[in-house]
């Protein structure tokens, strides 16, 4: 529920500021009703950074780096376009090392190349949970555990770093802790998949059997509707990074992007591990 307490005429700019940008959205809307509305210019804008942030906190990157070919002058005097786009660019380019199971990625070369997401205060929650990823991927516990409170701190909105941190408190037997943060991530997205497995993994756990079941339906419905879209997206991904005319690998992405889902499936219950 988005709160509209304050003045609508400067509230919309504290919620760009703090990437709310929904919230946003809904102070601009406000300010037309009391016949004081913003250049539709202004609001159009707002709109452009919203699509953008549910691209990049859904992973997709290229599409995210996509909408922000659009025009974001209006903003100019509150947000960087420049940085931002250099920012989602530098996202993009680390995707392959994510894929390197054994042993992981090398954390301080991947921070090096995660420094323009890092700088950017609408990116830098996202790098902090790729560079929590990576320690998860080098059974890093600790590094990681740092890496997904830093993106929560950064956004309390990144839903993906709640359901991450949520499985390091798992894995560390902190079983009500974990299931708050499931269901934390739920709220703020209740299309999230992954965090409907792990909670009805938590609940199974604490014997609630019958939420349980309903947690992970939803989970595999969630799941289902989402396999087409992450194959499109990850054969864009592919093809922007190697060229039109290079091989782009994403039939075995398209693959896993199929398996990962349908092995959650097969296998009820066992917990969604796969950190992303």
């Amino acid at each position: 529920m988005v709160e509209l307490d304050q003045d609508p005429l400067v509230a919309w700019l504290t919620s760009l500021r703090q990437g709310r940008y929904r919230e946003a959205e809904a102070r601009l809307r406000a300010r037309e009703l009391i016949g004081k509305p913003e250049s539709r210019e202004v609001l159009a804008a707002v709109r452009i950074l919203l699509a953008w942030k549910e691209a990049l906190l859904s992973r997709q990157y290229a599409a995210a780096l996509e909408l922000l070919a659009a025009d974001l002058s209006p903003l100019a005097a509150y947000v960087s376009s420049q940085d931002i786009a250099e920012g989602t660019k530098s996202l993009l380019q680390v995707i392959p090392e994510l894929e390197e199971v054994d042993p992981g990625p090398d954390l301080e070369e991947l921070r090096r190349e995660l420094a323009p997401a890092l700088d950017c205060p609408q990116t830098c929650a996202e790098a902090h949970n790729v560079l929590g990823v990576a320690a998860a991927l080098r059974q890093d516990g600790p590094q990681a555990r740092l890496e997904f409170e830093a993106a929560v701190a950064a956004d309390p909105e990144h839903y993906r770093a709640l359901t991450n941190l949520g499985n390091i408190r798992l894995q560390d037997g902190l079983v009500s802790e974990a299931e708050g943060l499931y269901r934390r991530a739920i709220a703020i997205n209740p299309q999230h998949a992954v965090a409907h497995n792990n909670l009805a993994v938590v609940l199974r756990r604490q014997g609630h059997l019958a939420e349980s079941v309903r947690a992970l339906r939803a989970s595999q419905r969630l799941a289902q509707r989402s396999w087409q879209q992450r194959s499109r997206e990850q054969l864009r991904q592919r093809l922007g990074r190697r060229g039109p005319g290079q091989p782009s690998g994403a039939r075995p992405a398209a693959l896993r992007s199929w398996l990962y889902p349908l092995l959650a499936v097969l296998l009820a219950l066992a917990l969604a591990w796969r950190f992303r």
